[in-house]
This record gives C-alpha cells, structure tokens and sequence, in this order.
C-alpha cells in the first residue's frame, strides 16, 4: 500500500487487468476475493484518502485545510467517525434538496467516510439479508423489481458475506429459523407475532457485529486490508491519496480507455496520473458513484436514456415514531431481552461474538394483498419493552422515485475545481403517509393483541433521521431504457465498466444494505473471473 504523492511522479500511468475505485467495503471485498482465486490479474485498489486518523485532527490536514480556506473543520464536520482522513471527508461535500435538509443539513458530508475500509469505519454491524420479497414488486409497478431473483445470492453470496462479515458459522438460512435461535442461544423467547396479528406481521432477525460487549468493531481496514497489503505488488497494489477525477472512453463511449485522477497536496503541488485497466469497478458509494459518472461526460458516461443519477433512495427513519402504554401483560425476561437487542450470540470466538435482536415487520401476505393505488413499502419496527412508556422505532423502505436524484451541483471543490453533487432528494405520499400510517396500524393492533400494549400514540414528525445509506441512482435492469447496469452490475451498453455497491439496488427493503452490498461484491468477483456468466 503506497501513497501516491510519496511514491509517484506527475504524470505517471498505471497498467492493471482490474482496477477498483473505492476501498470500502465493496473494494475490498472485491479485491480481497479475486486476490485470494489466484487469477493471476494484476489489481489496482485506489483509495482516496491518504491516512486513517482515529480521532479528529493531525497537524498535516489542518495544513491542509487551512490553505484551501476549509476552516474550522471540527465545526463543519460535525460527526465524529473512527477513522477518517479529514482532508479527503471534504470530497463528500455537496448540495442537498430542502427536503434532506430539513431531517439532516450535513447528510452528504458525513454520511459516507473517506478512509480505507470506507464506510465500515462508522458502521454499527447491523447485518441481514434482504427479504425475497424485496427483490420483485410488480405488484407496485413493473419497474420496481431486480433482474435477479434473491436465489441469485441467497444462500451462496450471502454466506460469503457472512464469511467477510466475521459470522462463517451462521448459515445465512438460519436468520428466520426460530428454532435455531431457541436451540443455540439460551433464554430466547420470541413474541407469538403471527398469532397475535392473524398473519399479517413476523418476526425478522437481525446480527449485530460491531460494538458488544468487548467494545470490539469490524472496521474492513483492519480486518481484510492487511492481506491486501501483504500481496506482491505485481498481484495487487493499493494507492492511497488517488482520487479518480474522470472516466474517460475515447473510443466512442462503448469502452473505459482510462482513468485520470490528481492527488491532494499543498496549493502549490499536485500530481496528476492516468491508469489503463482491462475492467473498471467504480466502488465509490450511492452518491459519489452517480457525481463521478455525469462528470465524466456530457449527460453522463453511457448514459442516453437518462438514468445515470435517478432513484437515489435512503432508508426513512423515526427513532421515536411512537410510544405505548404498558398493556395487562408483562412481557417474560427473553422476550425483553431480544426485542432490545441485548441478548449475545454464543458463536463463534469470544471477542467476536455478535448480538442478536427481533424486530417486526409485514408478512408478505400483508404487502401483496394492498391494491396498487394505496401502496405500502416494507418496514421493520424495534419495540422498546424495557421502559414504560414502551417505544416503537420505525425503519421503512422508500419508493423509488426518478425525481429523487444526484446531479452536479454548480459548486466546486476546493482541490481540484471538479462539480460537487446536488442530491434532490424527495419523498412522494407512500413513504410520508401510506406505509408509516399502515404501519403503526399494525403494529398498534399487534401488540394490543399480545397485551403489552394499551394507547399508542404517535409523534409529529415522520421522519426525523435519513438512516445515512444511500442507495439506488445506478440501479439494476434488465433494459437499459429502466436502468443503469445490468444483472452484473455492468454499466449497460459499456463493455468494461462495473458498478460495486448500493447504487445498484433498484429497491431497498428495509434491512440495512452492508451485508447485501458484500454479497454482491463476492457475486462480481466470481463474474471477473471468468467462473461466473
């Protein structure tokens, strides 16, 4: 692993069989994987920042910083992650819509981390599967479904996943078995969920991997990067302080011919370098991936049917959607415990041992049986047992919608002059009113059923965090006049260019997207190693 501005001259070109822009979780993966296949492909990992700091600040960014005139920094950044390069974080900075403002005015900022490992450097390990459902929902609209079915990646991808995610004993096909979690963890007891609401809720079970009892977090950096690092330089290399300016394709747009990409230095210095590659992987997040590509050419790489940028989704959250009077019935010690996330898994080493907690969601009874002109979109509720009032924290998938979009803001960088991102993003009536409503319908009607319930009542705002996964904008399909990629994540109509990470999704179903972006990751690798079709 080499910093650029250390190692390089201006001007230098880089020759590799695969090149991957991005080390988040996605790149590294990727990388990680087609690494250990001994393909013989030369990979080039490219990471924007030069240095992970835990921490806030060292003397060599606020140099920096201070003479691009981006100062205080502590105040402007606002979050703190466990590793981040500050001066490269300035990269993420962008417009955002009123509507996004109004829930989170620095959303774009801080919400994705630039430093090696990504986003996993902020991360809170949660980890599941998206619901097979999520994959096909012609019900709503031909348009909203993935051209894979989820048996694309379940159990196999997943499983991977589970691999990389530092949980290679729980099969992926266990995560609604609860049965398995009654045998393997003691004193879990699960609410009668289905009994209670006629079948129109369940239970759904999530792993929680980062941050338990040891204080122990999977940051990808530390847990997959060193055996990056380790590799020959000839078999993988790892650049740091290279941040990808434009995707050129000379040859009239069906072909990748190079990158161009400059360093961040002092005022007076910069180095500028071109890579040549025989496959391209832009691994840089749901927004940066969109900003990068309509950069790179009038409208946008590839892009004549406008798609590039549409559909940006985020998970709508309300951390205290609604609060509830304790009903007749005590709920049992197991029950409280697994509901509020406090029960630990007893798999796996003893540092590295997750959580495990129920949340409810909709049957999938429930979401197909709506007419199509009042829609309802997936959702998962964590219910708060153990304080009276109870609590109800409400996390639902919002609808695709192609006004909802990243385009080029009329504002610049201050490194390299290059357009910041504008993210428009809006909501339209099933994400504010239909799937919030009919949620706290059932989950009201639920937990009446059950007893632990007496008056619900709801909060005035319907969302008050945007979640920070960005997701959509270079979605999936199997025309290119309705998406962006293919059902490899290919960039339609371009024969080299791939897209890693959540941008592909051209749905979000409502469990946290890390696990399924890995999946994926592991899918692609198998793909540019020839043992995939």
């Amino acid at each position: 692993m080499l910093d650029y501005a250390q190692n390089f001259p201006q001007g230098h070109e880089h020759h590799a069989d695969i090149c991957i822009i991005g080390a988040g979780a996605a790149g590294i993966v990727l990388a990680h994987k087609l690494l250990g296949m001994k393909t013989g492909k030369r990979i080039l990992l490219l990471e924007s920042s030069s240095v992970d700091t835990p921490g806030r600040m060292i003397e060599g960014h606020l140099r920096i910083l201070q003479a691009y005139g981006i100062y205080p920094p502590e105040l402007s950044l606002g979050r703190t992650h466990r590793h981040e390069d500050t001066v490269a974080q300035w990269l993420n900075a962008g417009v955002e819509s009123a509507e996004l403002t109004a829930i989170d005015s620095t959303f774009l900022l801080t919400s994705r981390v630039r430093a090696y490992g990504g986003t996993t450097n902020c991360w809170g390990g949660w980890i599941r599967p998206l619901d097979a459902i999520d994959f096909h929902r012609a019900d709503i609209s031909p348009f909203v479904t993935w051209p894979i079915p989820r048996d694309a990646l379940f159990p196999r991808y997943y499983n991977e996943a589970m691999y990389y995610c530092s949980m290679p004993d729980i099969d992926v096909e266990r995560y609604d078995d609860e049965a398995f979690w009654r045998e393997n963890v003691p004193g879990v007891e699960f609410l009668d969920v289905k009994r209670a609401s006629g079948g129109a809720m369940r239970n759904s079970v999530f792993l929680v991997i980062s941050g338990n009892d040891n204080g122990k977090f999977l940051d990808f950096q530390s847990a997959w990067g060193p055996a990056l690092q380790a590799a020959p330089a000839e078999q993988c290399l790892v650049l740091r302080n290279a941040n990808v300016r434009l995707v050129v394709g000379e040859s009239g747009g069906h072909t990748v011919d190079y990158l161009f990409g400059s360093t961040i230095e002092d005022k007076k210095r910069r180095r500028d370098f071109t890579i040549k590659a025989k496959h391209y992987v832009v691994a840089t997040g749901g927004t940066e991936s969109s900003r990068l590509l309509l950069h790179s050419a009038p409208g946008g790489f590839a892009n004549p049917y406008g798609k590039l940028g549409r559909g940006f989704q985020i998970h709508p959250l309300n951390t205290s959607f609604a609060t509830f009077t304790l009903g007749p019935n005590r709920p049992p010690d197991g029950v409280r415990r697994l509901y509020s996330g406090q029960t630990t898994v007893p798999i796996g080493p003893r540092d590295r041992q997750p959580k495990l907690f129920a949340a409810l969601a909709p049957s999938d009874k429930t979401l197909r049986g709506l007419p199509p002109d009042h829609p309802m979109r997936n959702f998962r509720a964590t219910i708060g047992l153990n304080s009276n009032p109870g609590t109800i924290n409400l996390n639902w998938e919002q609808t695709p919608n192609a006004e909802s979009r990243v385009t080029l803001s009329a504002e610049k960088d201050r490194y390299f002059g290059d357009p910041l991102a504008h993210l428009e993003w809006h909501t339209v009536a099933a994400d504010t009113v239909e799937t919030p409503t009919r949620a706290a319908t059932l989950l009201t009607s639920t937990l009446v059923a059950l007893g632990y319930a007496g008056k619900v009542a709801r909060s005035g705002l319907v969302i008050n965090w945007p979640g920070d996964h960005h997701i959509g904008a270079t979605p999936m399909s199997t025309d290119p006049e309705q998406g962006y990629v293919d059902m490899n994540c290919k960039v339609h109509r371009v024969d080299n260019l791939f897209i890693a990470g959540s941008s592909v999704f051209p749905t979000t179903g409502y469990a946290n997207p890390t696990l399924t972006i890995i999946a994926l990751a592991a899918r692609m690798a198998d793909h540019l190693a020839g043992k995939a079709a």
